[in-house]
């Protein structure tokens, strides 16, 4: 049965105006606090302040009211954020609030093909990038046909690529004399996700819907919800917390954890080196800064920090919970963290997406671990749709269904209708979210089965076929290719090519073809080299054989370790 959200409906909140508030209320107090130092909220809003005049300054900001917009446009300027975690990254996320942009992540680990691909698709009218990023920057900004500003982190004061700021000169001092715009809780956020097609979708999210979605109306810790926005300053005034963001980001859980600490005046401690994992320096900053919140993505992350727990020793009382999105942890994994944390460490998994924000979560401790399949409580929005869509399973009918989300959604996929109306439609005039996971009813929770299509998430971040299988296929001696994924304990899937040659050719060349084209995560783990390629008779790829011979691996003629 559908939830009545008229009783329910959560605060409209502008961001801005919200955490304005909540930097006045706690000036003092630390926003972020990483490698290179701590910075208040006070100051981390004064440079947001400047960073968003100066955005006004160059006439970027909203230049259609949503209201006059039909579905999944857009009406404001977007600005990519093209950074490691840091505080750069949170301010210029907060300068998009106020000067009514919209902030567009970027994949730090894209090729340039990739990043033309997708900043061109997301009409990216300005950059934020790290001076590490400015080869890639230099490559491809001239290919941007809505392109107007660069603004350069990091390095000296003179910029690597042409006709680039420093970021510096534009945070670091008042800067242009203009009125910021009034924000709005219907301006935009964009989180680039991929699709079933292959490709990154820019997902269009109200900021005040997708900040609720995330449960940013809750108590930080205790999960307690507040009665109204001025609850929540008051607790921000009141208490402190602070919490460690493993994740980057560029994804929607690094990104949406900024945007509930921000709001809730909580300190946010980013690790030493965000562009990789370094377990030892998570661990001993969770004691020198006595972190209560520290949020990871799966095993890839989880396992190493469990190695290092079982290799030192560390004062871990402050932790009250481990928070884990984006990717499964396994039974074996979170046990062991919860054996080696205090007592009264929590595992919290959490499971969402893009498309549907936040749907189920579980709780476990010590003394309730789980199996090794988690069952999940859903969110009062979240349900389990029929296979063929027409109506709700109920939790006694223990039936394989769709995964859907109704209440706060996004508007859709930027300026794509077609594909928005399949992973939202209306069923018995309620809209869904129906990004594509299967699970089913048990014992009055949710066991999730899994992704049903060929996107393959890998330490949490997703990996689809075929962008991986047209890259292989460019390599002259590829006769046919088809990928998929196998369980890995590191990764939880990682990527497997299974290959058809013409002519001879090693999986190192074959790698060395993929290389300039894709990501390095999204290069095969292993390739398997078989006769012929199983396909349909309509000239599809048979995935489920793909994935025994990956799992199997006994009817192929050889097989190379990528």
């Amino acid at each position: 049965m559908s939830v009545d959200l008229s009783r329910t409906r959560p605060p409209r909140i502008a961001l801005w105006k919200h955490v304005e508030k909540v930097a006045r209320a706690v000036p003092d107090r630390d926003c972020v606090v990483w490698g290179g130092g701590r910075r208040s909220f006070g100051e981390l809003f004064r440079r947001s302040e400047r960073l968003a005049r100066f955005l006004v300054s160059k006439e970027l900001g909203c230049f259609a009211e949503r209201e006059t917009l039909a579905g999944c446009h857009s009406g404001q300027d977007h600005v990519a954020i093209y950074l490691y975690n840091g505080p750069e990254y949170m301010e210029s996320m907060l300068a998009c609030f106020g000067s009514r942009t919209v902030p567009l992540n970027v994949n730090y680990r894209y090729v340039d093909d990739e990043l033309r691909f997708i900043l061109r698709k997301g009409r990216a009218r300005a950059i934020v990038y790290d001076r590490r990023f400015a080869d890639h920057v230099d490559a491809i900004h001239p290919d941007l046909p809505d392109l107007r500003v660069l603004i350069e982190v990091g390095g000296e004061s003179m910029p690597a690529v042409e006709g680039a700021l420093p970021y510096e000169s534009v945070v670091g001092t008042d800067g242009p004399d203009v009125a910021l715009p009034d924000p709005r809780p219907e301006d935009l956020c964009i989180i680039y996700t991929g699709g079933t097609t292959g490709l990154p979708k820019a997902v269009l999210w109200e900021q005040s819907d997708l900040w609720n979605s995330l449960g940013a109306t809750r108590h930080p810790v205790t999960g307690r919800p507040f009665g109204s926005l001025e609850e929540l300053r008051a607790m921000a005034r009141e208490q402190r917390f602070t919490t460690l963001c493993i994740p980057p980001f560029m994804h929607l859980t690094g990104f949406g954890f900024v945007m509930l600490t921000l709001a809730a005046g909580v300190t946010m401690v980013i690790p030493r080196t965000p562009e990789k994992l370094v377990p030892k320096e998570i661990w001993s900053v969770v004691e020198s800064e006595g972190v209560e919140l520290l949020c990871t993505v799966g095993n890839a992350m989880a396992q190493p920090l469990l190695e290092e727990l079982e290799r030192g020793s560390y004062d871990l009382t402050s932790l009250k919970a481990v928070v884990n999105g984006g990717a499964a942890m396994s039974e074996r994994v979170r046990s062991g963290l919860l054996l080696k944390l205090p007592d009264h460490t929590r595992v919290v998994d959490g499971v969402g997406s893009s498309e549907g924000g936040k749907q189920l979560s579980a709780v476990f401790s010590r003394r309730s671990p789980s199996g090794p399949k988690p069952r999940y409580v859903a969110a009062p929005t979240c349900h389990i749709l029929s296979l063929d869509r027409t109506r709700l399973l109920e939790p006694h009918e223990a039936e394989e269904g769709w995964l859907a989300s109704e209440g706060l959604l996004p508007l859709g996929y930027l300026d794509e209708p077609e594909k928005t109306a399949e992973t939202f439609p209306t069923i018995d005039g309620v809209r869904y979210a129906i990004p594509g996971d299967k699970a089913v009813h048990v014992d009055g929770q949710v066991e999730l089965l899994g992704r049903d299509s060929v996107t393959i998430n890998s330490g949490g971040e997703k990996i689809f076929a075929e962008e991986v299988e047209l890259a292989i296929l460019r390599n002259a001696s590829v006769k046919d290719v088809v990928v998929t994924g196998r369980a890995s304990e590191r990764w939880g899937s990682e990527v497997v090519a299974i290959v058809s040659l013409g002519q001879p050719a090693t999986a190192r060349e074959i790698l060395s073809t993929c290389e300039n084209q894709i990501a390095r995560y999204k290069l095969p783990k292993e390739i398997i080299f078989v006769d012929e390629v199983a396909r349909g008779p309509n000239g599809k790829a048979d995935y489920r054989w793909a994935r025994s011979v990956a799992e199997s691996r006994d009817v192929h003629t050889s097989a190379d370790r990528a």
